[in-house]
């Protein structure tokens, strides 16, 4: 872990630990007593797991004492994990006035905390920002509510063993047939798909236009079961596309400057500017650097092709044949403009 400052309270660094490296009696009482999952665990920051959208106060006796178990106390869960979202501005201010005054450091006013509720953009400016773009000003008041890089920055620790920088959801290239009833109910109840629009990726609307956190909660909910994350579905289904510029740094700001964008076609191009020249080029014309740059972007030829699911799938051995969840980087991609490790 990084930080510029000093935390409040000790860390609880088992937290920050993979799920698969845990303790099993960590294990058991994070899923029966906090109902955890191992992708969910595994997702630091952001409250993705619904344990982690209350504060102490929120949490039954049961919660409680399975956090208690754990290591909690007051003050860090509610420092770690809530970072005093469930205060009210009053409380902040007459009982913890240093949480208080980072949370004011960090642009944070009472009509922003108190009617933010974790959508749109009422916010302050900090908080659209990666850690490292951050001041050390901010980093240190950032400190001040028990954020550092890695839940600032809402990193996913689930194991990737392939190549794109989150990991492979395999089970959205299985074609609509192949799909057990159950998901066939939940992608076209919950999320609009029918056939067509699931056979071609990035040709359901709601895929091309929408973040995770854009969709609604029913939304999210089905994307969930059917086995998204944010971060798989921001990268494997939406590339980024809802992503401000703003929002880019490191190796995903590389790769769709890679790719010919520029702030402002970014922003306009269904509008005013037209899109860079990859846009109209087939897999097979980018160049190796473009096509690494498209990989970062969670691309990969079937995809930017706009090839049905049905024809790279094998039917017999139940499985794509386009990409393996296992590598290897495929020799026409040349990876050597990014640092590995630092894309959104």
């Amino acid at each position: 872990t990084s930080y510029k400052g000093e935390f409040p309270y000790t860390l609880p660094a088992f937290r920050y630990k993979e799920w698969s490296t845990l303790d099993k009696t960590i294990q058991d009482i994070a899923v029966n007593k906090l109902y955890y999952t191992p992708i969910t665990w595994n997702l630091v920051g952001g409250g993705f797991a619904a344990i982690e959208q209350k504060g102490w106060i929120g949490l039954n006796f049961e919660e409680r004492r399975g956090a208690i178990q754990l290591g909690y106390n007051k003050n860090t869960w509610d420092c770690f994990i809530d970072h005093y979202r469930s205060w009210t501005w009053d409380q902040l201010r007459l009982t913890n006035i240093d949480a208080y005054q980072s949370a004011r450091a960090l642009g944070w006013t009472r009509t922003l905390w108190e009617n933010y509720d974790g959508r749109g953009d009422d916010k302050p400016e900090s908080d659209d920002k990666w850690w490292a773009n951050l001041t050390d000003e901010e980093q240190i008041a950032a400190n001040g509510l028990c954020y550092f890089r890695e839940n600032w920055d809402q990193t996913d620790m689930n194991p990737n063993p392939g190549y794109f920088p989150h990991p492979l959801p395999a089970f959205r290239y299985v074609p609509w047939s192949e799909l057990s009833s159950g998901a066939r109910r939940m992608a076209r109840e919950g999320l609009g798909y029918i056939r067509e629009t699931w056979n071609v990726v990035d040709s359901n609307p709601l895929e091309a236009y929408n973040a995770f956190f854009d969709l609604n909660l029913e939304q999210q909910a089905a994307a969930q079961d059917l086995g998204f994350y944010p971060h798989t579905w921001d990268c494997h289904v939406n590339h980024f596309n809802s992503f401000y510029w703003n929002g880019f740094y490191g190796d995903a700001k590389i790769a769709v400057e890679t790719l010919g964008w520029t702030a402002e076609s970014w922003e306009y191009s269904d509008e005013t500017l037209p899109g860079p020249a990859t846009e109209g080029k087939d897999w097979s014309k980018l160049t190796s650097k473009e096509r690494a740059a498209a990989t970062v972007l969670c691309y990969f030829g079937e995809i930017w092709d706009g090839i049905p699911i049905t024809e790279w799938y094998d039917y017999e051995e139940g499985m794509n044949t386009a990409v393996s969840l296992y590598g290897p980087m495929p020799d026409d991609i040349d990876m050597s403009i990014f640092r590995r490790g630092n894309a959104v």
